[in-house]
């Protein structure tokens, strides 16, 4: 039977084989789920610094996929416009339009259009995991932000895991906020 640990490294897979944002949660589930220490109870510094990278992994994941420009507003057409010189309403068969170049024009039109809505789906879902899993990443690392040693440890650990730099300095932001 597998370990909690290659439990969750599996879903972080899966999500990113699949973009699969219920393994996504159930990693960020794992995480937190995971012991600190081998008799569950408070965390040896060994076991709390191994959570605290799993937790990193997921974050960085995240940021594999996450468009930090999706904006919510900007939703995707719904229909496709055929080309406007065949007087056509959006939306209509292909089947309808007779002219092979005209059709295929269309198709591809489609066909983006749909990409379009399955990727705003995606990043909309997105955004509403990381936010999630970042606050919860937050009560995670909130009681060691207040000593100088483990936010030292944190943020050393933030520099060698996360790759990128809005994540960085959001995970840098997220720590001096808990400090206060």
């Amino acid at each position: 039977m597998p370990t909690q640990d290659e439990q969750l490294l599996k879903q972080l897979e899966r999500f990113d084989r699949s973009r699969n944002l219920d393994a996504l949660r159930e990693a960020g589930r794992l995480v937190e789920a995971r012991p600190e220490s081998a008799s569950g109870g408070p965390g040896d510094p060994a076991s709390r610094k191994s959570k605290l990278v799993l937790w990193l992994k997921v974050l960085d994941r995240i940021d594999n996929k996450l468009n930090r420009k999706f904006d919510p507003e900007d939703l995707p057409s719904i229909t496709s416009e055929p080309p406007p010189e065949l007087g056509l309403p959006a939306g209509v068969d292909p089947s309808a339009i007779t002219d092979p170049v005209a059709r295929t024009k269309y198709e591809a039109a489609m066909e983006s259009d749909r990409l379009k809505r399955e990727d705003y789906d995606f990043q909309l879902e997105l955004h509403k995991v990381n936010d999630d899993l970042t606050a919860r990443f937050g009560k995670f690392i909130a009681r060691d932000c207040r000593q100088p040693a483990a936010e030292r440890e944190i943020r050393g650990e933030i520099d060698s895991v996360i790759i990128n730099r809005d994540r960085k300095s959001e995970l840098g932001r997220l720590i001096e906020e808990l400090k206060k």
